[in-house]
């Protein structure tokens, strides 16, 4: 099975966050905030790094997949997290 991601490109041809959180399908408004708070947090802790777009990308990845199969929130924004950690930019 292959799974079909889009990236949610703004007209500059950059990320929209806010357009990818919308198109995932979480119907709780706290729920997307707290997403956003996550990705925010990780953009934070990846900036100069020389890998940051992949990390982030990955994220974003994992998240697309993950909310496919309905998992909560703490998953997805474990997703989002988990590059970071493997790439030693965060710890904890």
């Amino acid at each position: 099975m292959v799974a079909v991601r889009s990236a949610h490109l703004n007209k500059a041809g950059e990320f929209d966050p806010k357009k990818w959180i919308a198109s995932l399908g979480i119907s709780s408004q706290q729920s997307c905030e707290r997403l956003a708070e996550t990705w925010d947090y990780c953009r934070e802790k990846t900036q100069g790094h020389p890998q940051a777009d992949l990390l982030l990308w990955r994220g974003v990845e994992m998240v697309e997949i993950l909310s496919t199969l309905s998992m909560d929130l703490d998953t997805l924004r474990a997703a989002l997290l988990f590059p970071l950690a493997d790439g030693e930019v965060v710890s904890e």
